[in-house]
């Protein structure tokens, strides 16, 4: 009985250091997309890519182009998405 509480008590341990270990991940992430879109140049990118790809319709005849846009769209709503935190330090 001692033996599986102190494992289920390990076990706890290394999942909340996990989780604090991919909370700084996401935390460092977050900065280094706020620092390279910030800029002119990045704004200027996200700019165009925003309007290429995010204010478009997916939709198209055939489902292999329309899951092709909509992979393209949802990788500039991660940069979007991971870009709405400004007050990450």
């Amino acid at each position: 009985m001692y033996n599986q509480l102190w494992i289920i008590c390990l076990m706890i341990w290394v999942w909340q250091n996990n989780m604090a270990d991919q909370d700084n991940e996401l935390k460092q992430l977050k900065q280094d997309y706020q620092i390279t879109f910030s800029s002119k140049e990045g704004e200027r990118v996200l700019a165009d890519l925003t309007s290429a790809y995010y204010h478009r319709s997916s939709f198209y005849y055939y489902s292999y182009e329309t899951a092709h846009r909509e992979g393209q769209r949802s990788v500039l709503i991660r940069v979007i998405n991971l870009m709405k935190d400004k007050n990450v330090k």
